[in-house]
């Protein structure tokens, strides 16, 4: 090798390595830019992902505020069925002892009206009437 080759020949390689790093640098350029394109991908699909959720979660949170209402509004209409059933249950006691007094009552007023005395003080009354007319 004499000297001018040794001159051109390591330029060559640094002009080829040059070469090399730039295609290498462009290379990585359209990778970078790809990639930030990939990112922007993936954030605006999960941004997306995140906006469908908190949208579900308001609607469940609706729908579960709704099913609290109806859940107290059935447990209120239960303990007022409860209510008005024992009630009527007290009030149907009330009716038939009321009702057995009652036939105790009249047994004991036809004991009465039966009874010597009974009819003595009927026929006094209905001569009292005679008498008024």
């Amino acid at each position: 090798m004499t000297e001018h080759d040794a001159e051109t020949q390591p330029g060559t390689d640094d002009q080829d390595v040059a070469a090399v790093l730039a295609a290498q640098a462009a290379e990585l350029a359209a990778l970078h830019q790809e990639l930030i394109k990939s990112y922007e991908k993936e954030l605006a699909f999960f941004a997306n992902l995140e906006k469908r959720d908190r949208q579900a979660r308001a609607h469940d949170n609706a729908r579960l505020k709704k099913i609290w209402w109806l859940e107290t509004e059935l447990r209120t209409r239960r303990d007022e069925t409860v209510r008005l059933q024992q009630e009527a249950d007290s009030l149907k006691e009330e009716t038939g002892r009321l009702q057995s007094e009652l036939s105790r009552t009249r047994a004991a007023l036809r004991n009465l009206q039966n009874s010597a005395m009974g009819r003595v003080q009927r026929s006094y009354w209905k001569m009292r009437q005679g008498a008024r007319r």
